[in-house]
């Protein structure tokens, strides 16, 4: 596969399972390892490195002056987004 090169990567091989080796419920668990390392990546992003600094227009990086407030209460949407994640784990 073109994407790892020479090294195999979680979505070749998931990719593999699938056509190659008909395997659909070991490429179904692969699947949601690489969408927890992927949401884990995001919450990183979103909540860790985005209160350190924030872009200006002489790209120079300034503390945010309003990262310590207290953060908000999650939504109903969150709660909605955990329901579909449990029926599609179950």
């Amino acid at each position: 596969m073109i994407i790892g090169g020479s090294y195999d990567t979680l979505a070749t091989t998931i990719y593999l399972q699938i056509t190659g080796a008909y395997d659909k419920a070991g490429a179904a668990a692969m699947a949601v390892v690489l969408l927890c390392i992927t949401l884990a990546m995001f919450a990183v992003q979103k909540y860790y490195l985005e209160r350190k600094t924030a872009a200006t227009p002489d790209r120079q990086g300034l503390p945010r002056p309003y990262a310590h407030h207290r953060p908000q209460r999650p939504s109903s949407a969150h709660g909605a987004l955990l329901a579909r994640g449990a029926l599609l784990l179950s």
